[in-house]
Formats: C-alpha cells, structure tokens, sequence
C-alpha cells in the first residue's frame, strides 16, 4: 500500500511538472507571436489620414506599375482667329452701314472731318477723293500695342489703313481695310517696311508676336469705329415742353 502511494505521488508530481511546462511554452509562444506581429506592423505604417492612396500630379499613371510618370503634355499653340475678312478682297475689312435717320449730310461731313483732324492731326492724310457732304477718303494712322497679358503694355511700332466715309440722307457707312503694320525700327532693321496684316495671317515665323500684333491692331480700330460712332450722333434736343 505504502508503494501504491508513493507511485501515485510520483505520477502527479510528474504530471504537473508536465503541465506547468506546456504553460510556460504557451506563454512564451503567445509573447513572440504578439512581438513578431508588431514588428510587422511597424515596418509599414498605413495611419488613418494617409495619402497613399491619393494622387497630387497631373501625370498620366498608365505606367505607374512599371515605376516611370509621364511628363504633363504641353498643349499646342492655338493660333488667333480672325473673321471679318472680305470674301471679295479678302482683306481684313472693318465696314457697316449706320441709319440715322434724322442726320442731315452736312452734319455727318463735319462731325466725321473735326473727329479726324483732331484724332489724328500729322497722322493722317486727306487723299483727293473728298466729296464735301457726300465723302471722305483718308489714309489714317495709329500707333499699336502689344498685350501679352492683362497688366503689360509695350508699344510695337504703328498701323495705317484706308478709311472711306459715304454719307446718304438719313445713313452713313464706313469702310476700314488696307491694313498695314510698321515695325518700330532697331539696330537689326534700322528702316523696317511695312507690312499688311494678311500676311501675318499666314506667317509661319513668330507666330506668337504676330498674334499680338494682329489682336492690339483690332483693339486700336475697333476703340476708334466706337468713337466716331458716337460722335456722329445727334445731340438731344431739349424739350421746352417736357418740364
């Protein structure tokens, strides 16, 4: 009986050494588990505000699995368009009959002669088709700018062209065309020609300065068609009776 006890002693003292030591091991295999899936973890951190899911350029990323980005593409020089030319001429031609019902001849002749000598004076140049009342031939010129954006303003020689008005009762009608650029003379061209607008048109050099030139032209002359409409108007008439 007395060996009986003994083995059975011996037999738990056996089992649970067994026991604490699968203890131990779980323990010890849970600790480099949780270290081994931290280390993990920190290597790459992803946090929650991350971008790395966002793009910030503009690039193409058709390539992005291979690692290379694209360059942005540069969009071509779109050139400028300009529409009012005569399909008869095909000049560039500023023109347009204006009903003023009440305008008399006479009137018209004057207020479109003053305009011109006081407007132009050394720049402009009466020719010999000049009808007192009827018309007026003219070769006007104008200095021109260049804008290339909204807060500069360079001076890029003058224009000259031919302005024809034709007085009738009651109408008038202008005529602008013949267009010419005089380039401001410099120390590579000390006597520049002048040259018409059409053949900016088609130039295949500068396309960019000649654009500007064709654009501060257009501002000059529209500035001008808009002032001598305006002073060709009829004063207003004061009404004693409307009081």
């Amino acid at each position: 009986m007395y060996k009986l006890i003994l083995n059975l002693h011996g037999m738990f003292h056996t089992f649970t050494s067994t026991l604490s030591m699968i203890k131990k091991n779980v323990v010890i295999f849970f600790v480099l588990g949780t270290c081994y899936s931290y280390s993990q973890n920190s290597t790459n951190p992803t946090p929650p505000d991350s971008l790395t899911n966002y793009s910030t350029t503009s690039y193409n990323d058709s390539n992005s699995q291979g690692g290379e980005a694209t360059m942005p593409v540069t969009k071509p020089y779109i050139r400028l368009k300009v529409t009012n030319i005569d399909t008869i001429t095909n000049l560039i031609t500023y023109k347009e009959i204006v009903e003023q019902e009440e305008s008399q001849e006479d009137s018209l002749y004057i207020r479109c002669l003053k305009l011109l000598k006081r407007k132009f004076g050394v720049y402009g140049k009466l020719i010999t088709v000049n009808k007192p009342n009827e018309k007026i031939l003219a070769t006007l010129e104008m200095p021109v700018y260049s804008r290339p954006n909204n807060f500069t303003k360079t001076p890029s020689g003058t224009i000259d062209f031919t302005f024809i008005f034709d007085i009738k009762s009651g109408r008038y009608r202008y005529r602008i065309d013949n267009i010419r650029h005089l380039p401001p003379a410099n120390s590579l061209n000390p006597v520049p020609r002048p040259v018409y607008l059409e053949y900016y048109l088609e130039s295949k050099t500068n396309i960019k300065g000649t654009d500007l030139i064709l654009k501060g032209a257009d501002e000059e002359i529209t500035k001008f068609i808009a002032e001598l409409k305006k002073r060709l108007q009829d004063p207003k008439q004061w009404d004693d009776e409307d009081w």
